[in-house]
């Protein structure tokens, strides 16, 4: 019965001693997991896959270049598209998109729409720059599909979003979901994306195949081919 009794004490001590990680260990359990010390040997990225949603698939290619340029191409056969391309940009200074839907002429992206194309730069540390901006905090923890995940707020500094979470799975240290509750036209809209299958080439870090929701609807895109350090010349991130 003694034994037993030191034995339930030492499980008490060890439960009450235990610390909780807090944003700062969080942030570099990410930062590790993204191995994100190795992206400044890297220059260029290019990641070539495709995007289905409502029965339609479109493919995709996506350029980065260090520090923060960045081109997303769609494009696919047939209506609605015609096989023409839709296309955004920035150089680092000005964003543009060319939609064959509504023109021919670029159109200067809005500041919403500059933020969503940054988020696909994989050479910025998202959480590192939120956290130097005092824009985030640590909302407890949830379960994503089985496995708890730290939930990460954060606060937003563009208008047209509510709330906007994200969720850094406890053991691995990767992002494993995105919940962003927008508002639009004086509609709620919620949109969560699910990030799995994490792959490294050549020391970078990134999930093959993301699952969003919003609206009723499942957009799925998943990377097939992912390309480092090849020549990428600045002129494809410059609309003429």
């Amino acid at each position: 019965m003694k034994r037993l009794t030191l034995f339930g004490l030492a499980i008490i001590f060890t439960v009450s001693t235990t610390k909780s990680q807090t944003l700062e260990e969080i942030i570099r359990q990410y930062s590790a997991a993204m191995k994100m010390d190795q992206l400044a040997n890297i220059k260029t990225i290019k990641m070539t896959g495709r995007q289905s949603v409502m029965g339609m698939e479109m493919m995709i290619v996506l350029y980065m270049k260090s520090p923060n340029k960045i081109r997303v191409s769609q494009s696919m056969g047939g209506l609605p598209f015609g096989g023409q391309e839709i296309l955004q940009v920035y150089d680092g200074e000005k964003a543009y998109m060319v939609n064959p839907m509504l023109g021919t002429q670029p159109v200067p992206l809005t500041d919403e729409q500059l933020r969503q194309l940054q988020n696909s730069n994989f050479f910025n540390n998202q959480l590192l720059v939120y956290n130097n901006n005092k824009q985030i905090t640590l909302e407890g923890s949830e379960d994503v599909n089985g496995s708890a995940a730290h939930k990460l707020k954060i606060i937003p500094d563009f208008e047209g979003i509510n709330s906007f979470f994200m969720f850094i799975d406890k053991a691995t240290g990767l992002v494993t979901k995105q919940s962003i509750v927008a508002e639009q036209m004086g509609v709620s809209i919620t949109m969560e994306s699910i990030m799995s299958d994490y792959t490294e080439v050549n020391g970078f870090v990134f999930p093959k195949k993301t699952i969003t929701f919003a609206m009723g609807m499942e957009t799925v895109m998943t990377f097939d081919q992912v390309e480092v350090n090849i020549p990428i010349d600045d002129d494809i991130f410059t609309v003429r």
